[in-house]
């Protein structure tokens, strides 16, 4: 008996010197997601709001000057003078237009010296919207404007007609973008309006 003990004892070790199967827990479960990595800046925060919409200021800005300085030349360009008047009078809307953002055509602060007035953030977002919206009216009217003119100038003055609104047309989108980063409504679209999307 004494001999089959220790025998016994050695069979019984055998049994549970297998290796360990990895845990369940070694590796993570399918289709987890991994953790966010910290410190990455939410663009919708007050300062990545202030920064990318002075820079869609400024892209509307360029825009519109461009556009203002190519009318002006078809306006020297025609030989009837109500034509002329009227280059001149779209030319008067987009600088008003472009007179509503100016402030904004400058490069940000930083960040820490936004810091010290972020307290005030919300009143200047609000005052940004409304300049935004200001400016959106009157490029609208601007292109209404050569809109109605179109059908009045001569073929030869056709193709840089088209020039000037695309100009245009990069401003308003510009703008547009700005007022949808600093969470405010385009108070002059008119598919929302056609739409119901507001009451």
């Amino acid at each position: 008996m004494r001999r089959f003990l220790p025998f016994l004892f050695l069979v019984l070790v055998g049994c549970n010197s297998h290796p360990q199967e990895p845990s369940a827990t070694s590796a993570p479960p399918a289709g987890s997601q991994p953790a966010a990595s910290s410190g990455k800046t939410d663009l919708a925060t007050p300062y990545e709001a202030l920064r990318s919409s002075n820079l869609q200021f400024s892209q509307a800005m360029d825009a519109i000057e461009e556009a203002m300085k190519e009318a002006k030349d078809l306006g020297a360009k025609a030989s009837k003078k109500e034509i002329k008047q009227a280059f001149s009078d779209a030319v008067d809307q987009m600088d008003s237009s472009a007179a509503s953002i100016e402030d904004y055509d400058v490069d940000p602060p930083t960040e820490e010296e936004f810091k010290k007035t972020a307290a005030t953030w919300d009143t200047a977002r609000k005052k940004r919207c409304d300049d935004c919206n200001d400016a959106l009216t009157d490029a609208r009217e601007a292109m209404g404007m050569l809109d109605d003119l179109a059908s009045s100038l001569p073929p030869s003055m056709q193709n840089p007609l088209e020039d000037v609104t695309g100009h245009l047309e990069e401003a308003i989108e510009a703008l547009k973008g700005a007022l949808a980063t600093l969470g405010g409504v385009d108070e002059g679209d008119n598919e929302a309006d056609d739409k119901g999307a507001k009451p």
